[in-house]
């Protein structure tokens, strides 16, 4: 929630705007299927990186939007005629839990780790934020 705040706070400056040409940040947050489905629209699986935040790899509502997530790119390589295996190289975490995070197909090189008792969900400035804000 709090990279989404700075993000929407600078996407309508001008610098803003200039510096993230052909760069889009979608955030999902809740566990409504429409939402996931308003997140994903338009989407090109090739061009798309799902980053999965979440401090434990355990709360409810990331790990449903993270199976959605995984599925959405499972389905759309099938369609394409693409093996599963490309799923992982769509997918990374920030994370605290590397046995959860490795236990769901992502790599441990593609794992953003930060420490144990920074706040996960509003965090700005560890790696929650600062990954996607960077991109």
């Amino acid at each position: 929630m709090g990279p989404e705040f700075v993000y929407e706070a600078v996407r309508g400056s001008t610098e803003g705007r200039n510096s993230s040409q052909g760069i889009k940040l979608r955030f999902l947050a809740n566990v409504d299927p429409i939402d996931f489905e308003r997140a994903v629209d338009g989407l090109d699986v090739e061009t798309t990186l799902f980053i999965i935040v979440s401090k434990t790899f355990t709360t409810a509502e990331t790990m449903m939007n993270a199976r959605l997530a995984r599925q959405f790119i499972i389905q759309s390589y099938e369609a394409l005629g693409v093996k599963e295996e490309v799923v992982a190289s769509h997918l990374c975490a920030v994370s605290t839990n590397l046995a959860a995070t490795k236990s769901f197909g992502i790599k441990d090189d593609f794992v953003f780790g930060f420490w144990d008792w920074v706040g996960g969900r509003f965090s700005v400035s560890s790696a929650v934020g600062v990954l996607p804000l960077s991109i």
